[in-house]
């Protein structure tokens, strides 16, 4: 989390779109029109627009080191990442979460096996399948109807012939004239007369020549590449899911990563910090709910797990929390009919704090605790908070 922290409703590491712009070497005023035109994914809050900020990339860091002043929260993004850089762990994590985000997504069992396995084992599906490859051309794709835009950096296939709107027009000119022809007018009228009213004719009939193209040509181009568009179709939906599981495994892991660190714990405000240690508690099975506003009751996190109801208070400053923070604590423990109570510290806690929680279902967590609690995030009784479970049940 980059330092001076924003907090954005919807988004896990907001930046100004100035930020965001500097990041991708970008204008600003393309970052907001993307913004703004919803290819970008961004919130709009204060009259500004703040984009999440973009996941590791090696060429993201080679332009930014090269910069010689940085603003505070970009230069702290690039002390992160930059301890991101080569790290074996970084890399398995990314693999783990991306088989893991594969196999919950709802496309997964629908397909076969051998695309389940590539998916998982192999990077076939990274790059986007290009409509040459499966023998469709620009018109071929807009025939279909694609969803998919028609942008110059794809390959295509040489495209067919097809009647434009000036072929239809002369088709349509050359038939009114035969026609009139044909009825004799031809030395009665003129020439020039004859020509001026058959294209008068062909400007009529043209509206129903489009109208024929588009039932009969289109019909039969489509039931031509039906298949080749198909398996484009196909190719490109595996791609979507390969990019998108991608991407949240890199994200996830380099937040799983940043969380272990103190630096990251240091730089978090309050409601970021309350949100951190949600994830923390969602990992080790707990079920957090953040609590809104101030009318919140002295709870920052409710939490639920095994039948059994708690409480969290989360402090993100630096001092120790002393005894009267635990007092009020245990107050609203019986005051919401809590089974147990978590305190979580930045700064620890005094000795009077803890010797007021001795023998009763409060946890202190700290800064050391929460990074040790996301090593053992795997291991089913990794976090502390167990005990204060066991110990309520033993009550």
């Amino acid at each position: 989390m980059v330092s001076n922290h924003l907090h954005v409703p919807g988004l896990h590491e907001p930046l100004s779109a100035g930020e965001y712009a500097k990041l991708e070497g970008l204008d600003e005023k393309d970052v907001i029109e993307a913004a703004f035109h919803r290819t970008l994914s961004a919130v709009y809050l204060r009259g500004n627009w703040y984009p999440e900020a973009p996941p590791y990339s090696e060429q993201r860091l080679s332009r930014l080191r090269g910069e010689s002043k940085l603003a505070p929260r970009l230069a702290n993004w690039l002390r992160q990442r930059v301890a991101l850089h080569d790290d074996a762990e970084y890399k398995s994590e990314i693999e783990r979460l991306r088989g893991q985000f594969v196999k919950s997504h709802w496309r997964y069992d629908r397909l076969s096996a051998a695309q389940q396995q590539g998916l998982l084992s192999t990077n076939q599906y990274a790059e986007r399948p290009q409509p040459a490859d499966f023998g469709l051309s620009r018109g071929d794709l807009y025939v279909h109807r694609a969803r998919y835009p028609l942008t110059d950096d794809l390959t295509y296939a040489k495209d067919r012939w097809e009647p434009g709107l000036l072929s239809l027009l002369a088709f349509g000119y050359i038939c009114a004239f035969i026609g009139l022809a044909s009825l004799g007018v031809l030395p009665s009228w003129g020439l020039l007369q004859t020509m001026a009213i058959a294209a008068g004719f062909s400007v009529m009939l043209l509206g129903v020549l489009v109208e024929v193209r588009d039932r009969c040509f289109y019909a039969y181009e489509r039931k031509r590449s039906r298949t080749g568009y198909l398996r484009y179709q196909e190719a490109l939906e595996l791609h979507e899911l390969y990019q998108t599981t991608a991407q949240a495994a890199l994200h996830e892991a380099e937040q799983a990563l940043l969380r272990k660190k103190r630096s990251y714990w240091e730089f978090l405000d309050g409601y970021a910090f309350e949100r951190a240690t949600a994830e923390v508690l969602k990992r080790h099975h707990f079920n957090p709910r953040l609590t809104t506003g101030s009318a919140d009751g002295g709870v920052d996190i409710e939490v639920t797990r095994n039948g059994l109801k708690g409480v969290v208070q989360c402090k993100a400053h630096v001092a120790c929390v002393g005894p009267h923070v635990v007092r009020d604590l245990y107050g609203v423990i019986h005051h919401c009919g809590a089974n147990f109570g978590i305190i979580v510290s930045r700064g620890g806690f005094t000795e009077g704090a803890i010797e007021f929680a001795r023998d009763k279902p409060i946890l202190f967590l700290d800064t050391s605790d929460l990074i040790a609690s996301i090593r053992t995030a795997r291991c089913q009784y990794g976090l502390k908070a167990t005990v204060v479970i066991a110990t309520v049940r033993d009550q």
